[in-house]
């Protein structure tokens, strides 16, 4: 830990100072019946997370009578990963704007483009392609 005094002449000092934490933090992972049959009572900060298969009445009651200070109790198969989709997929979908501007507007709008803003962003689009290929 560092202690940082700031003197009234704006001079700063700092100082190191030992710390060593009251109680330490860790992550505790198993079926419930497992981390209560371990029977090893500690104070340490803790988070649970269990890997039973089903749904448990009341875990975190259980757990506290070893772990009084358990915190954030989660189970594994809730802590799966979001589902990541391939770039390709994305790529394809941008590859026509006039369709991306047109999904955009139904999803801010809650409605589709009328013909007229159909036509215009088409025109604006070809004109923009044109200058670009111009430049």
């Amino acid at each position: 830990m560092t202690l940082v005094d700031l003197g009234a002449d704006g001079a700063v000092t700092t100082q190191s100072l030992p710390f060593t934490p009251l109680r330490a933090v860790r992550t505790l992972r198993g079926r419930l019946a497992d981390l209560i049959a371990a029977k090893t009572p500690s104070d340490e900060f803790v988070k649970v997370v269990l890997t039973d298969p089903g749904s448990l009445i009341d875990p975190m009651k259980q757990i506290r009578q070893i772990y009084p200070n358990a915190g954030p109790l989660t189970y594994e198969r809730n802590e799966t990963p979001y589902e990541t989709k391939s770039a390709t997929v994305v790529q394809s979908a941008l590859s026509s704007p006039v369709h991306v501007i047109s999904e955009f507007l139904a999803h801010v709008r809650g409605e589709s483009q009328s013909a007229e803003e159909a036509a215009l962003i088409e025109t604006s689009l070809s004109e923009l392609a044109k200058q670009e290929a111009r430049a």
